[in-house]
């Protein structure tokens, strides 16, 4: 991470943005400060 942890959630944010891209723009995948969360219908989904 440039500059250390002062920037870190913001160089989280653009690497998630990168991995999973089109994926964040869907209901199944929400995205906090430091952590995802990902959603599906039944246990077996996720």
């Amino acid at each position: 991470m440039p500059f250390g942890p002062k920037n870190a959630c913001g160089t989280y944010a653009r690497l998630m943005r990168q991995v999973y891209g089109p994926q964040l723009d869907r209901r199944g995948l929400l995205r906090f400060f430091d952590d995802n969360l990902i959603l599906g219908c039944t246990f077996m989904q996720t």
